[in-house]
């Protein structure tokens, strides 16, 4: 009895521990190749598929267009729309840093596959962008 306890405690335990490392992480399809990343609960990014290895302009790094972390993301047609903070939790090598993205809104038109970064929400008007009526993913 007292052996079959043990054995259903470590069982338990084992599935919380699975729960936990799994339940943060997740991708998902934002069309024409992009990609919301997160690989835990402070490292959101969005990345484009078919550039692995591509930055903005860059021809180095990880493939992540925007880096952590990325706190809203909106969608309308071939536009995507999201504020970048700062993030201290998760890991940048030194390459991400030295091509990071800075923060506030950033704009992706997942068609031409221009970016525009450091944006705030006022001058997101000057692109002709309402984040009231866009799709929210996140």
């Amino acid at each position: 009895m007292k052996r079959r306890l043990v054995v259903l405690f470590f069982v338990a335990i084992m599935i919380i521990v699975i729960i936990i490392a799994y339940s943060g992480d997740y991708s998902k399809d934002l069309g024409n190749g992009y990609r919301l990343e997160r690989t835990n609960a402070c490292c959101v990014f969005v990345m484009k598929e078919e550039e692995k290895l591509t930055i903005a302009s860059s021809n180095e790094c990880l493939g992540r267009l925007i880096k952590p972390q990325v706190k809203k993301l909106y969608i309308n047609g071939t536009i995507i729309v999201g504020l970048k903070v700062d993030n201290e939790c998760c890991y940048l090598d030194e390459c991400e840093k030295k091509h990071d993205t800075p923060n506030g809104y950033f704009i992706i038109n997942k068609k031409s596959g221009e970016v525009i970064t450091g944006l705030k929400r006022e001058e997101l008007k000057q692109y002709g962008i309402n984040i009231d009526t866009m799709r929210k993913v996140l």
